[in-house]
């Protein structure tokens, strides 16, 4: 299985690619957020030029669980994401990757738009541990 993990920004939306046949997550270029419209087309093209299975998009939950305003943004993008697309979307608690992808970004694994796709392969190897047990 080939999925796409999504990191959904007003301004970024960070990006990694698993594939689960050679157990590897791999972080892409973070694509700037140019509108809805524009944003799910990009989407589009990357599904069918990686051959993307399914698609997971962090959400971001408060440290106590609940919905921030970024949270309800992020779901509000889901939806239309879910509607646009012909392939599962799943949704993967993205708590505190946004600081790990930031020391990896600090420790040299990239520039700052680097970051949010950093975190993007976080929860989605996550997503796939806890999908394997």
């Amino acid at each position: 299985m080939r999925y796409l993990g999504i990191d959904y920004g007003k301004r970024w939306v960070g990006l990694a690619i698993a594939d689960t046949r050679v157990n590897v997550v791999i972080p892409m270029e973070a694509i700037e957020n140019k509108g809805e419209e524009k944003l799910l087309a990009q989407l589009n093209d990357i599904i069918k030029g990686e051959k993307i299975d399914e698609l997971v998009i962090g959400m971001p939950y408060s440290l106590n669980s609940q919905k921030s305003a970024q949270t309800k943004e992020t779901l509000d993008f889901a939806r239309k994401l879910t509607a646009g697309v012909k392939i599962p979307v799943r949704e993967e608690d993205e708590r505190l990757t946004s600081q790990g992808a930031a020391k990896l970004a600090v420790n040299g694994f990239g520039k700052e738009t680097r970051m949010h796709s950093n975190a993007a392969a976080l929860f989605l190897e996550t997503f796939i541990s806890r999908k394997n047990l």
